[in-house]
């Protein structure tokens, strides 16, 4: 997915944000595809990315925390993004 194209996908769709956020959404079965920062802290990356393959779930790289924050509509960075549906 081109850039342009992903940052519509996140701004426009359900989603859960955090880490904490994230992995509760796996858990629970609810969470589509995992979006991850590249410029997050590794344990951030690492955890969510094997609860996501655990769970079959995509995992979907972005290059950066603070941008991605923005594009959920927060004032803070998001170093992790459940998508849970394609509307939000």
């Amino acid at each position: 997915m081109e850039n342009s194209s992903l940052d519509d996908f996140i701004r426009t769709s359900g989603k859960l944000v955090g880490m904490r956020q994230v992995l509760r959404g796996l858990n629970e079965g609810v969470v589509r595809c995992a979006i991850i920062a590249l410029n997050a802290d590794s344990f951030v990356i690492d955890t969510v990315a094997a609860a996501a393959k655990e769970r079959g779930v995509e995992v979907i790289t972005y290059d950066d925390k603070s941008r991605l924050g923005k594009l959920c509509g927060i004032e803070v960075d998001a170093a992790a993004v459940g998508i849970t549906s394609d509307k939000a």
